[in-house]
């Protein structure tokens, strides 16, 4: 079920983290939810090369959102930093089908599920390659990097 679901359904909050939380519904697995640990594993994985392959392209994208010498300072800047990190974030996510493989990752067919999970994992290689080949070049290249 969708996050919206659950809030609709009214579940407990032990409930809600438990099925929509990345690690905690990993470690202890809801016993009647359709994400069994393989697909939880790789939706956590895609996950987080999505959020390294955010972090690499950000400071690319606009760099006056990301002055190193005012890193610890909030201001209006940084709240723009964040708004602009959230919205690259979905761009990311949708341009490599994160929710599509989310929501086939949910599917009751043992097939389906199974080749959306092989797309999954090699989507996930694809969106960390990429993320390691921006974080490389801007590095060989002198750009500004998160890193």
């Amino acid at each position: 079920q969708s996050t919206w679901a659950l809030l609709w359904e009214r579940v407990t909050i032990d409930q809600f983290l438990l099925r929509t939380h990345p690690v905690l519904g990993l470690l202890v697995l809801p016993p009647h939810d359709a994400l069994r640990r393989p697909a939880r594993a790789l939706l956590l994985a895609l996950a987080l090369a999505l959020q390294l392959l955010v972090s690499a392209l950000a400071p690319l994208i606009e760099p006056a959102y990301f002055p190193r010498d005012r890193a610890n300072e909030f201001s209006i800047d940084q709240l723009k930093s964040t708004a602009f990190s959230v919205v690259v974030a979905t761009a990311v996510s949708l341009l490599f089908g994160a929710p599509l493989i989310r929501a086939g990752a949910r599917l009751q067919d043992p097939s389906k599920r199974a080749i959306v999970l092989a797309i999954g994992a090699a989507v996930t290689g694809l969106v960390l390659t990429v993320a390691l080949g921006v974080v490389f070049l801007a590095r060989m290249l002198g750009l500004p990097s998160a890193w």
